[in-house]
């Protein structure tokens, strides 16, 4: 007798039906609010479930006692599958003390189950959260590309071999572009007479250039005073200019 006063009901909670469930949340809310703290309600006793509960049996009574004391100790683990969004936001505003099943239950009057998801909700907000899957392992990275440095000149000198291999890729690099041909002075001498300032028509052995005028006048040079061909001797060497621009 003194064992089935002192001890609660053994639940099964997975064998309450929702009817069940539902009362023993009701009747549990009434409990709670009777109940101080949560050192007070470790030490709930039968004979404090039936005083707030006056018409139910002892029986009865001694089965809502084991359901409060079951999800006392309930190993429950936060689920974004309750929906308590509501409660959760509702909880907030009240001081951090009052996070536990006790004072939530009689602050937002719910039942014992319903108090106890909650406490454990919050845990989120004291450095609890939702367990989650393990996501997949990282892919593994892509080795970059080797790339090739040319050793520095220090690094050439501490090392023979690389220097005789460099210096050899060296060689074969000068050979493989061979140098370009120096340009061909440009004459920018202007085809003008320099004594009548007229266009040149043909250019003395001295390099002057003589312009009609000059020709015409059959004297000497202006410029290195030699005297001029004759005119028969410049149409035959106009002729054979002539003859050598047609063979190429």
């Amino acid at each position: 007798m003194i064992k089935y006063v002192n001890e609660p009901a053994p639940l099964a909670a997975d064998r309450v039906e929702a009817d069940e469930l539902r009362k023993y949340e009701a009747v549990g809310a009434a409990v709670l609010q009777h109940v101080e703290n949560e050192r007070t309600l470790e030490a709930l006793r039968l004979t404090d479930v039936s005083a707030v509960l006056p018409h139910v049996d002892l029986e009865e009574a001694r089965t809502i006692w084991g359901y409060i004391d079951w999800v006392r100790d309930a190993p429950l683990e936060p689920s974004p599958d309750w929906h308590n969004d509501d409660l959760i936001r509702q909880a907030m505003d009240l001081p951090k003390e009052e996070w536990n099943l006790v004072d939530l239950a009689r602050e937002l009057h719910l039942g014992p189950f319903e108090a106890k998801k909650l406490e454990v909700s919050l845990k989120i907000f004291e450095g609890g959260g939702y367990k989650t899957k393990a996501g997949p392992e990282p892919r593994p990275k892509k080795p970059k590309a080797e790339t090739h440095v040319v050793p520095s000149k220090k690094e050439r000198t501490e090392d023979p071999e690389a220097t005789d291999d460099q210096e050899d890729a060296e060689s074969e690099s000068r050979k493989s572009t061979p140098p370009k041909a120096p340009a061909k002075p440009v004459d920018t001498t202007p085809a003008k007479c320099e004594t009548h300032h007229a266009p040149g028509a043909e250019r003395h052995t001295c390099g002057a250039w003589l312009c009609k005028a000059c020709l015409e006048a059959g004297e000497a040079c202006p410029s290195c005073h030699a005297p001029l061909a004759a005119p028969a001797d410049r149409e035959a060497r106009r002729k054979d200019r002539e003859a050598d621009f047609g063979r190429l």
